[in-house]
């Protein structure tokens, strides 16, 4: 499936993309992983910053995001990771506008192994992962070069809850992607205080113009299973509108064998909303702890 409504709305999708990263201060490269058709679903771009440290941390955006919106994360973490920030083929973004049409999780499973196995190189490395993301991230195959998994209202593990003032707000954007749809659809879904910053307002215009939408695959909870060995943070936002109900919470202690962790006064855009406290979710997960917490404000 090709994800662009028009090879001029990709080209605008992508030039917003290259400038905005061009625009950015922090030292960073481009890497291209290419697969077998400049379309296909495994070709791949990433970000790399923070170079200069040891611990590598991969970061894989959620839906209709990817590493130049996620530039003010990219910056926090960079301060302490070497960060490589891959763009999903088949979402917005400097990868591959190419979508699986069958086998959807099957085939990003065996693409982000790949991208796995080229970060590591001679260095473990722990997957930073954020929504659809998440998915993605557990798809994948467990392997020794993946020292943890740091997953952020993860999809793919269980259904997330149906609001109808966020689906109400959703309906909107897709039928008329303004800013104050965006706009509306960002407030749904993040925290009460959350109030969305212009660019990432200006990017949901761009993807809700130029880009097909699609339904994301199903949770399948096996997945998450074979991960069960390997240490896993889970963190969701108090105020996350799809997963901020406890509904995870079961899920995640019978499959990945560990506790979902409470962030305070975030919703469901925690990258975008407090870059700090994925930090803080970062070094938590350092610390494996083995029994649910909750932040204290």
């Amino acid at each position: 499936m090709w994800i662009y409504r028009g090879r001029s709305g990709q080209r605008v999708v992508q030039d917003w993309c290259r400038q905005r990263l061009a625009c950015w201060t922090v030292p960073h490269r481009h890497h291209v992983m290419r697969g077998g058709d400049p379309q296909d679903s495994h070709t791949a771009h990433a970000v790399i910053c923070g170079e200069e440290h040891r611990d590598t941390l991969v970061v894989v955006p959620g839906r209709h995001a990817n590493a130049a919106v996620l530039v003010p994360l990219l910056e926090v973490l960079a301060t302490r990771y070497r960060v490589i920030a891959v763009d999903l083929p088949g979402e917005a973004g400097l990868g591959s506008g190419g979508r699986p049409n069958t086998e959807r999780l099957r085939h990003y499973g065996e693409w982000f192994d790949q991208v796995l196995a080229t970060a590591a190189t001679d260095r473990e490395v722990t997957v930073l992962a954020h929504g659809f993301g998440a998915t993605v991230a557990l798809a994948a195959r467990p392997a020794p070069h993946v020292a943890g998994l740091v997953l952020l209202g993860p999809n793919g593990v269980v259904r997330p809850a149906v609001r109808p003032a966020a689906a109400a707000a959703l309906a909107r954007w897709r039928l008329a992607p303004t800013a104050a749809s965006a706009e509306r659809l960002l407030a749904r879904l993040g925290g009460r205080d959350f109030v969305a910053p212009h660019a990432l307002v200006e990017w949901m215009c761009l993807v809700g113009r130029h880009v097909a939408m699609s339904s994301q695959p199903p949770a399948d909870p096996e997945l998450a299973r074979a991960w069960a060995a390997t240490p896993c943070t889970v963190a969701v936002g108090e105020q996350d509108p799809l997963f901020g109900d406890g509904r995870l919470d079961r899920a995640v202690r019978s499959t990945l064998r560990t506790s979902v962790l409470t962030v305070p006064d975030v919703g469901a855009l925690m990258p975008f909303e407090d870059p700090s406290a994925v930090l803080a979710v970062l070094r938590h997960h350092e610390t494996v702890r083995p029994h649910p917490i909750r932040w204290a404000n």
